[in-house]
């Protein structure tokens, strides 16, 4: 099945067993793992680990996504990602192969987004709330700015919160993230929902608030939701 590209599930955190990440990754290559990334993380809770502490996750294999939020997420989109690097020097490691840039959705500015000034291979992901956003200027005009990365959306009408206000589909051949809610008690509904619909294509699952217990990401809600996924797309 190559309609799904990555099953991720973002906010490693400083509890977070990095061997154990190598052995779930290694089992579940389609497993992807998101750190969030902001210039506040020592006032954002656990969700936001110290930058020394991402490199724990370094070099062992992982597929890994940086999650831009707050005033780096604003530099990103206008082009910058020193800032991002000056914090996190492990954001230029090749393990991170895509970006995500968390920002509200403002037209004033999303009209001063700008080329990318570092060359990256990284995949570009923009949230959004609604999949309207891949019609407007805005998105558009992102992707023109940056005709050599690959630019994709992810739509999340929970922004994070873990709220399942159902999926917000896009008829759309563009690759696309689908997340809001997803949890190991729905996402096999989800994930069926998705891989039969025949007016989308490539996408991916995201999961953050899911995949918590107390705050702290669980691996072990990890691994559960991973066998549920497995054992649908043996189906498909």
């Amino acid at each position: 099945m190559d309609k799904i590209t990555n099953i991720t599930f973002t906010g490693l955190d400083a509890r977070t067993d990095a061997k154990l990440l190598e052995q779930i990754q290694k089992e579940y290559p389609i497993a992807e793992f998101g750190v969030l990334m902001s210039r506040n993380w020592g006032h954002n809770g656990n969700r936001y680990p110290a930058p020394e502490v991402i490199n724990n996750f370094l070099g062992i294999g992982l597929n890994l996504s940086a999650h831009l939020c707050g005033q780096l997420a604003k530099d990103a989109y206008k082009g910058f990602f020193e800032p991002t690097m000056n914090i996190y020097p492990a954001f230029s490691y090749p393990d991170f192969k895509r970006t995500q840039f968390n920002v509200s959705p403002y037209e004033d500015l999303y009209m001063l987004a700008g080329t990318l000034k570092l060359k990256t291979d990284k995949e570009i992901i923009i949230q959004q709330k609604s999949p309207t956003m891949m019609y407007t200027k805005a998105f558009n005009e992102f992707m023109a700015q940056n005709p050599h990365n690959e630019v994709t959306l992810l739509v999340d009408p929970s922004g994070g919160r873990g709220i399942d206000e159902g999926l917000d589909l896009i008829a759309t051949d563009h690759k696309t993230g689908y997340a809001g809610g997803i949890n190991e008690d729905n996402v096999e509904e989800k994930l069926r929902t998705l891989l039969e619909l025949e007016t989308i294509g490539k996408f991916w699952i995201d999961m953050e608030s899911g995949v918590r217990t107390n705050d702290w990401f669980d691996l072990d809600k990890v691994v559960r939701i991973l066998e549920k996924c497995q054992s649908i797309l043996k189906e498909y």
